[in-house]
């Protein structure tokens, strides 16, 4: 799929990487740290909910302060900083009238921007975030001693060539991927940021808090929320949906954080949100299409040497048979 990457600067002097991909209306995505412009669209855990977005839109994305393409080494990072990156983008590509669409710390950027911006959106989509970090949660001491074995895994292997470290957070982002899908989604955070930058990321996420912005959110509101996610509780789903005037809430029935492609709640969330956005039902996918036609080449050759196999057994049978015959006479 065919991208430009190009660049506008922060009010701080950060540059920004951004790129818009696909044709038809437009959805913007709020920004997570998991975000590569460039490899994203070549990675087996996150290419195919790209794609199948800008299937029939344009999908405008862009790598967050110190992700990706954008600027490695920002002085600042923040909640507040985030919004405002997501305006400025914004405002630079002049883009108006959208649907807005956060993932998991997307999601409270999201909220965030359509509480402050309603009339640039139009439609504002929730997908397994929360409104309140770990550090505005319940039981904080254990959410403390959480935050500082991240922030210690992080640092101690996140930028090395092995995948342990790394693959203590893949393991609950996507629990019920298979190896492959486990090694794509390690090479992304391997390449998204540097140890220290994902630390601080750790940091600021964990003192993420929207909360009081729910009940002014004033745009139509579709939520999504994974039934066994392990990185952002069900309840905040939950909550977020229910204090946002109107807001609809759909629960998919997977552990995973991040959507895979062939489980069942992948197709649930997109057969929901284009009809929430008044676009007909995606086909399948060309992705969904080569398996599938895989799938049935391997069926049709297994069928095919089935039926040559029977076919050598019953010319020999024959041929055994033909000779007995000869034999009694």
């Amino acid at each position: 799929m065919h991208q430009a990457v190009q660049y506008c600067e922060t009010s701080d002097g950060v540059k920004l990487a951004y790129a818009f991909i696909g044709e038809g209306p437009l959805i913007v995505r709020a920004p997570h740290w998991f975000s590569h412009l460039e490899q994203d669209l070549h990675s087996e855990a996150m290419s195919p909910v790209l794609k199948n977005l800008a299937r029939q839109n344009t999908l405008l994305r862009y790598d967050p302060r110190g992700i990706g393409l954008s600027d490695r080494e920002p002085k600042d990072i923040s909640f507040d900083l985030w919004v405002s990156d997501l305006e400025t983008v914004i405002n630079h590509t002049k883009v108006d009238k959208f649907v807005l669409l956060g993932f998991s710390q997307g999601v409270a950027q999201a909220i965030a921007y359509a509480h402050k911006h309603p009339h640039k959106v139009d439609k504002l989509v929730l997908f397994s975030g929360y409104h309140s970090g770990s550090l505005h949660r319940a039981d904080i001491e254990k959410e403390k001693e959480n935050l500082d074995l991240s922030k210690a895994l992080i640092r101690s292997g996140w930028g090395g060539d092995g995948e342990a470290h790394r693959q203590f957070f893949t393991s609950q982002f996507m629990p019920d991927a298979n190896l492959s899908l486990h090694k794509s989604l390690n090479e992304i955070q391997r390449i998204t940021a540097t140890p220290e930058i994902a630390a601080r990321y750790v940091d600021s996420l964990a003192d993420t808090n929207v909360e009081d912005l729910l009940t002014g959110i004033s745009v139509p509101t579709l939520v999504f929320h994974c039934k066994g996610d392990l990185r952002a509780p069900f309840a905040q789903g939950q909550e977020i949906a229910a204090k946002i005037p109107n807001a609809r809430f759909i629960v998919l029935n997977t552990n995973n954080h991040i959507l895979v492609e062939d489980e069942p709640s992948s197709q649930v969330f997109f057969d929901e949100f284009y009809s929430f956005i008044g676009q007909p039902k995606l086909g399948p996918s060309t992705a969904n299409s080569s398996k599938a036609k895989s799938k049935f080449a391997r069926i049709a050759m297994a069928a095919e040497n089935s039926i040559l196999i029977k076919l050598f057994i019953a010319i020999v049978t024959l041929a055994g048979l033909v000779l007995s015959l000869k034999n009694l006479f």
